[in-house]
């Protein structure tokens, strides 16, 4: 029974990790937004979206250009130069008309692995909770660097593998090793039986006299 019980559990969890690391993948690759912007010159853009996941620590507006303005190596050093002139606001409000995020259009300089994925960060904040949104972006100072290339920004969440992936392993790991005591219990359970049920059956019947 032991043995049955630790399977079952086993079971369960691993169920488990492959459900967290299926929605680990589904948010990392979710895009509520993607809207085609120039930032070259003044303007002003928005779209409405959908969050569907408050899942993670940071949630961010990144900027993809083309063609680049360096290699993904080089962009994290060189990017915040080349639109350093670049001014503007972001604001973000809910569906009742508050205000969820409200800061300036600039590139950031904390985040070199979105860089490194050949976009630039220029908004980061803390998810929003599940509900409909409008996105809005206005450029005061454009940066000329950009003058002809194709642009757009995403709405992205940017997770780290301790949001998922880590727990999914760990629940991986511990559905992994429990079928080993699990299968060791069922094993000695029904030897045990087999020997309970022969020492029965050679056991001597007593005659009526």
């Amino acid at each position: 029974m032991v043995g049955i019980i630790l399977l079952v559990i086993a079971a369960g969890i691993i169920c488990t990790g492959i459900c967290m690391k299926a929605q680990f993948r589904a948010v990392e690759a979710a895009e509520p937004v993607r809207l085609a912007v120039d930032f070259s010159k003044p303007g002003e853009y928005s779209a409405t979206f959908r969050q569907v996941y408050d899942y993670g620590h940071d949630q961010g507006l990144e900027l993809h250009i083309s063609p680049g303005l360096a290699s993904p190596d080089d962009l994290c050093e060189h990017a915040p130069i080349a639109m350093k002139d670049l001014e503007g606001q972001i604001l973000i409000k809910t569906a009742a008309g508050q205000t969820a995020y409200e800061g300036p259009l600039h590139p950031l300089d904390s985040y070199a692995v979105r860089y490194r994925e050949g976009a630039v960060p220029v908004a980061q904040f803390r998810p929003f909770p599940a509900g409909d949104y409008t996105l809005s972006i206005r450029v005061d100072k454009p940066a000329a660097a950009l003058a002809g290339r194709s642009q757009y920004v995403v709405l992205k969440h940017w997770l780290c593998g301790c949001e998922g992936l880590m727990t999914a392993h760990f629940a991986f790991l511990i559905g992994g090793a429990l079928p080993i005591p699990g299968t060791i219990c069922l094993i000695v359970g029904v030897a045990r039986g087999i020997r309970s049920r022969r020492a029965k059956s050679a056991a001597p019947v007593p005659v009526i006299q």
